[in-house]
This record gives C-alpha cells, structure tokens and sequence, in this order.
C-alpha cells in the first residue's frame, strides 16, 4: 500500500510538475511577444534610423519598460545579469526577425 501511495505521487508529481513548467513557458512567451509588438510599432515610428543596432536596442528597452508600467497585473521576473539581459534582447530580437516587416525585409 505505501508503495502504491508512493508511486501514485511520483506520477501526480511529474505531471502536475510538467503542467506548470509549460504555463511558465506560454507566459515567458507572451511577455516576450508583448515586448516585440511594442519594438516593431517602436521601429516603425522611426522617421531615420542611421544605427540599426541602437534604434533596435532603444526600442526594446522603451518596450520592455511599457509593457512593466502597462501590464502591473502581471509579476514579470526580470534577469539583471549580463546574460539575463542579452537573452532577454536576444529573444525579442528573433521575435522582430521574425514578426515585424520592418526588421525582416530587406531593401
């Protein structure tokens, strides 16, 4: 009987475990998707971009911190380490690549 017990948790545990670590994993994507949007219309308000790489990291910066003032409902967990930063930029930047007509197309 305990070991069933046991066994019958272990398998409650893991998917119940799985479950959330997928949620986590839909919100962090979400958070990430809402930022890109706000970079993308950012882009797009730019009337002359002479440095690409600046405007793209001014525009997430000023995103990012619209979608914390915006959206306070939502504890969003922020990573101010040197590598929590650039996988945050790194992430929203794969999102404009591949969502923002703007970023994508080439002229």
């Amino acid at each position: 009987m305990k070991n069933f017990f046991y066994l019958f948790f272990f398998f409650s545990w893991s998917a119940f475990g799985q479950e959330v670590t997928n949620q986590t994993e839909i919100q962090e994507r979400s958070y990430h998707d809402k930022i890109a949007e706000k970079a993308c219309n950012c882009i797009s308000e730019l009337e002359i971009i002479n440095d690409v790489k600046e405007a793209l990291t001014t525009c997430i910066i000023s995103s990012t911190n619209k979608v914390h003032e915006e959206d306070v409902e939502n504890k969003y967990s922020r990573d101010f380490t040197v590598e929590g930063i650039r996988s945050h930029h790194k992430k929203v930047r794969n999102l404009l690549i591949k969502n923002c007509s703007i970023v994508s197309t080439k002229n």
